[in-house]
């Protein structure tokens, strides 16, 4: 296939800020983080309007958290600190610290976020929670802890968590299979309430047409599923003639780009049907880590974190020209 890509940069990353990758397209702004195995995890600050890292030392190494997730309201970034139990604010901006927020109970190790445009909420996962690990929602303006319902332990060890911000329902991927089932919760928005679905770990989301992606364990089955009903429906299963790796959507440019270590390429899908649309190959570095999209510059972020040096790759699908009205606020 005709490449329509090109690299923009590789920018070389710490070895505590490689696990997590996140956009603000606002502000054009990267962020990238350490992961919750780490007991050392930084966030850095990318300058998007120069694919490497700012010029001042200051923003680039902004201090502790892991996992960074961006409330498109206010450019405020959150991350988690892991063992100290709480989650850092801090302006887009500026970088400073706005607050820093404890997550109960006492004892849990906060190692995943993430922000729901529908309900201005922050959900942290925590794990630490003796096999019953909670979700824990927080008002996004006031950074108090949601009461009721406060702490909803879910019952096994914690994984990664999303939420769709079109209607406010969390998933959170089990990710202990010696406890517990590999499998994906949800949590009602309103309720509270957390059930089994009958789909695998969601990867991605896409706001425009209200449709999750996600891959059974063990598998690599593609699953693209209608986020709209109760419950969730499951329109097709494409079958990956590799196991995939991770992945996200440009909505602006309908696009769905699946990465794939063992063949180092990043494909792009079709987000409806899951037809093939491109392949980009080789890549400068195996796409092992995280992925992130911004929708307005028609730029993938991909991390390669094994082998090490670990970067930052900056891609640039060239279908897309600049496009300022791109950006959906719940993007």
């Amino acid at each position: 296939m005709a490449q329509k890509f090109r690299v923009l940069a590789t920018v070389p990353l710490q070895s505590n800020a490689q696990n997590s990758v996140a956009v603000n397209q606002a502000l054009n702004k990267i962020y990238t983080s350490g992961g919750p195995s780490n007991v050392d995890h930084h966030v850095t600050v990318i300058d998007g309007t120069f694919p490497q890292p700012t010029p001042t030392p200051t923003p680039w190494d902004v201090g502790n958290g892991s996992n960074v997730t961006v409330d498109n309201k206010t450019n405020r970034y959150w991350a988690t600190t892991v063992y100290d139990g709480s989650v850092i604010v801090r302006d887009g901006t500026s970088n400073a610290v706005i607050a820093t927020v404890p997550i109960p109970p006492t004892g849990v190790c906060p190692i995943d976020l993430t922000y729901d445009f529908k309900y201005n909420r922050v959900w942290v996962g925590a794990q630490c929670g003796g096999f019953n690990d909670p979700v824990i929602p927080i008002d996004a303006t006031t950074f108090q802890v949601i009461t009721p319902p406060g702490p909803i332990g879910l019952g096994c060890v914690m994984g990664a968590v999303g939420a769709n911000g079109v209607n406010g329902r969390l998933y959170e991927n089990q990710s202990d299979g010696s406890h517990c089932q590999l499998i994906t919760l949800r949590v009602d928005p309103i309720t509270f309430a957390h059930t089994t679905t009958a789909f695998g770990f969601v990867q991605a989301f896409n706001p425009v047409t209200n449709k999750l992606y996600a891959v059974p364990a063990g598998t690599r089955n593609l699953q693209i599923i209608n986020g709209a009903p109760d419950p969730e429906v499951i329109l097709k299963t494409i079958t990956l003639p590799y196991d995939p790796g991770n992945m996200a959507v440009n909505p602006a440019l309908n696009a769905l780009y699946i990465a794939n270590p063992a063949g180092n390429s990043l494909e792009v899908r079709d987000p409806d049907t899951g037809a093939l649309i491109n392949i980009f190959s080789p890549l400068p570095a195996t796409p092992s880590g995280p992925v992130a999209v911004d929708s307005i510059r028609g730029r993938i972020y991909v991390i390669s974190n094994s082998p090490s040096p670990s970067v930052l790759m900056v891609i640039e699908d060239l279908t897309n020209a600049f496009k300022p009205g791109a950006i959906i606020s719940h993007f």
